[in-house]
């Protein structure tokens, strides 16, 4: 939903009154299960400043100077974009890291936010590599060895 509100508002210059309508569109179809994926294959027209839910029925000349917005295209767009976001960088397997900004810089399997500590707590309760990677499969073996080494030289660190 916020996606496309920004969308409507960066490239199609809708003022905050005129993307109202259109929240609480969005906000009644999430409230109301059934309906939430119907709602991502209708169409919207901008037509002069405004959002119109209905193709204009003013006429050819009408028709042709509104902006069509398929939903369900924005839709699979949004999907692509979010799979190609998910994906880590193979240069970040078998690493660990911690940034002060993800996890309250904690150390963590680089480019995920799955915390080193937790990967040595599912060892420690009898959890071999294969079924660490079927609780986090975005993991490799690199991963899981590297979360697990690291762990080790801290607690023989700490001793």
């Amino acid at each position: 939903m916020l996606r496309t509100l920004a969308l409507l508002r960066r490239e199609h210059g809708l003022t905050l009154e005129a993307l109202r309508p259109v929240a609480a569109w969005f906000t009644r179809i999430d409230d109301e299960d059934e309906e939430r994926d119907e709602a991502w294959e209708r169409r919207l027209w901008v037509l002069d400043g405004r959002v119109l839910f209905e193709e204009p029925a003013g006429g050819s000349a009408q028709v042709s100077r509104a902006t069509l917005i398929d939903l369900g295209e924005l839709s699979e767009e949004l999907g692509r974009q979010w799979d190609v976001m998910r994906r880590r960088d193979p240069a970040t397997y078998g690493k660990v890291t911690r940034n002060r900004y993800v996890m309250h810089n904690a150390w963590v399997v680089a480019g995920t936010r799955i915390p080193t500590e937790l990967i040595r707590h599912f060892a420690e309760d009898g959890y071999d590599e294969a079924a660490i990677l079927r609780e986090y499969p975005d993991l490799t073996p690199a991963d899981v060895n590297a979360a697990l080494e690291h762990e080790r030289t801290l607690l023989s660190s700490a001793a």
